[in-house]
């Protein structure tokens, strides 16, 4: 997979209503089989690599708080939320411009850049380069639970093939996340957890996720700062 666009352009998925989802790879919610593999085990075949002459922006849906409004998540990478599989594939992108990823104020409206997504089961694995020339890159977790913002492969409650619930009640053999992270920036790059389990995540695996991580993880501010924060403020709600 390969999408540039021209200078000045940007790029933009964002989720819409109810299991209304914008991914840019393989799968897509509750999809099966094994994502990005010829058979080879080589990830630079499945290659997702993203060029923009302006901003890159993936965000979560917004439309409300609801249940009835839930899972409308923005993901670049394989897989897609409660996806079943094995998904394979580096991952490189560049941007002039700010990188952005935001995930919505609704239940489970996630924003990932890496292989997986909530509730995925498989291995995931490939290395990840993400850089700005002259911009920030910032990851918002959202404002209803589950509303995470991950940086790497796995999710929320991603880990094995054959479910077995939250952790720590999952069957044996737990399947890992692999893969070199490299981020570089000229500006800040900013992590702002959200409300409950709406967390942020630079690197391999997410909040109740059962397997093995492994891969260096490399952060790089040339022109500015590394900032970690919270906005939880107990409004939100599960």
């Amino acid at each position: 997979i390969d999408v540039t666009t021209a200078t000045g352009g940007d790029i933009h998925f964002t989720g819409g209503d109810a299991n209304a989802f914008a991914q840019l790879g393989h799968g897509g919610r509750d999809s099966s089989g094994n994502m990005g593999d010829d058979g080879s085990g080589n990830a630079a075949v499945s290659k997702i690599t993203v060029n923009s002459g302006g901003a890159i922006a993936f965000a979560g849906g917004t439309t409300g708080s609801n249940w009835g409004q839930q899972e409308a998540y923005a993901q670049l990478g394989h897989g897609g939320y409660q996806s079943s599989g094995n998904h394979l594939g580096d991952i490189d992108v560049d941007a002039i411009g700010n990188i952005d990823f935001t995930a919505g104020d609704s239940y489970r409206t996630f924003t990932q850049l890496g292989h997986g997504g909530q509730r995925a089961r498989g291995d995931h694995s490939g290395d990840i380069e993400v850089d700005t020339t002259t911009g920030a890159i910032n990851f918002t977790g959202g404002g209803r639970n589950e509303a995470y913002a991950q940086l790497g492969h796995g999710g929320y409650d991603a880990d094995n093939l054959n479910g077995g619930g939250l952790w720590p009640n999952v069957p044996t053999g737990s399947p890992g996340n692999s893969g070199n992270i490299t981020v570089n920036a000229a500006g800040n790059i900013q992590l702002l957890a959200g409300d409950e389990n709406s967390y942020v995540h630079f690197g391999h695996g997410g909040s109740y996720n059962n397997g093995d991580q492994t891969g260096n993880v490399s952060v790089t501010s040339t022109g500015g700062a590394l900032l970690m924060d919270s906005r939880h403020d107990n409004t939100g709600g599960n």
